[in-house]
């Protein structure tokens, strides 16, 4: 989408606040592309976006590319104990 584009060109911006829009797992797939590419986000916020282990496989494995992600927040959301796990992962390459 258009803010995953924005988020691949994006220089400034250190957080985000994707909280309460249903992102779902399709919308992480895109956003988890952006986050391949940018280098400046250090805190996302995806509490409450209906993402689902499936969603959260794919920002995972962007998580793990880009290194200036700190903070990922995901409460509210349909991740389970798989999920948790591969977040748990990706964030301890850091």
């Amino acid at each position: 989408g258009k803010l995953a584009g924005a988020l691949k060109v994006n220089h400034t911006l250190q957080t985000i606040e994707l909280g309460w829009n249903s992102i779902g797992n399709k919308g992480a797939g895109k956003l988890a592309e952006a986050l391949k590419i940018n280098q400046t986000l250090q805190n996302i916020y995806f509490e409450w976006s209906s993402i689902s282990n499936e969603g959260v496989g794919k920002l995972t494995k962007a998580l793990k590319v880009d290194v200036t992600v700190r903070t990922a927040y995901f409460h509210q959301n349909s991740i389970g104990s798989e999920g948790a796990g591969k977040l748990a992962d990706a964030l301890k390459v850091k």
